[in-house]
């Protein structure tokens, strides 16, 4: 039966570590963007997407993804219409829903204790939800297990570890 790919890739190929077990789901119109040449930010990295055994990255409709890096052990979701810039990492346990923004060297966490595992324990990831259509300005680290309300605005290098409601506006510029 006949494939259709729908993508854009730009500049250098992404780097794709998937197993035969593992799934990378690419909606239609996703740009992988690694073009440092061509692109109005500057890119130094490849965008770069890791599944571990079963993990599952799903990318929406019309996503831009500008030299990101996506991590999946279990799963990360970004939704349609979203924008993600440079050098930001989406670990396994983070859900993007529709029309986000995430500003460059964003950081996603996916343990709130930072604890040492004993021998034998399995790590377990805090899940992290940015609701549909929130934008986080650059440098902003997002500790595991908050949640972005609809339409909050953080902006950059703010800091909120405990999460923004539905339209908050929270930023570092005291002007």
């Amino acid at each position: 039966f006949p494939v259709t790919i729908d993508i854009r890739i730009l500049g250098k190929l992404p780097v794709l570590k998937v197993p035969a077990d593992s799934q990378v789901i690419l909606g239609k119109k996703v740009v992988l963007n690694s073009d440092a040449n061509r692109s109005n930010t500057a890119l130094t990295f490849k965008c770069t997407l890791v599944c571990g055994l079963k993990g599952i990255i799903e990318i929406g409709d019309n996503t831009m993804l500008n030299g990101v890096s996506i991590t999946a052990y279990e799963k990360v979701k970004i939704g349609n219409n979203c924008k993600i810039q440079a050098m930001s990492f989406i670990p396994n346990g983070v859900i993007l829903e529709d029309n986000v923004f995430i500003g460059p060297m964003v950081c996603f966490t996916n343990d709130p204790k930072l604890e040492d595992l004993k021998q034998g324990q399995e790590f377990v990831p805090t899940k992290t939800l940015v609701k549909r259509g929130a934008k986080i300005g650059a440098g902003f680290v997002i500790r595991a297990g908050v949640t972005i309300g609809e339409g909050a605005i953080i902006g950059g290098l703010a800091g909120a570890g405990v999460g923004a409601g539905t339209g908050a506006i929270i930023d570092s510029n005291k002007e």
